[in-house]
């Protein structure tokens, strides 16, 4: 019985926001089951953090879309760390 107990209360816990970052894309292409969908809609609601990750990740998806053409160049200190990182760790000699 406390197995069982378990199991529904972690159904019942609020999500977290590693959860809700899990469940964008579900949830924008509308397939978060509604239960999920109720609960990450509420961790929006209460996490300032979330609500601007969201927002900014909506804003981003509609720049995208606007200009399908658009081409985005990382920084150039983006892909030097990047290369330097990948080298050190996935190096032949390894």
């Amino acid at each position: 019985m406390a197995a069982l107990q378990i199991i529904k209360q972690w159904f019942r816990r609020p999500l977290t926001c590693e959860d809700v970052n899990q469940f964008i894309i579900d949830y924008l292409e509308g397939t978060i089951p509604p239960r999920t969908r109720t609960r990450f809609e509420a961790h929006l609601e209460n996490c300032d953090c979330c609500g601007a990750y969201f927002e900014q990740y909506l804003q981003t998806v509609d720049w995208v879309r606007e200009d399908g053409s658009a081409q985005i160049e990382p920084p150039e200190e983006l892909i030097e760390v990047t290369l330097h990182f990948l080298r050190e760790h996935y190096s032949e000699n390894r």
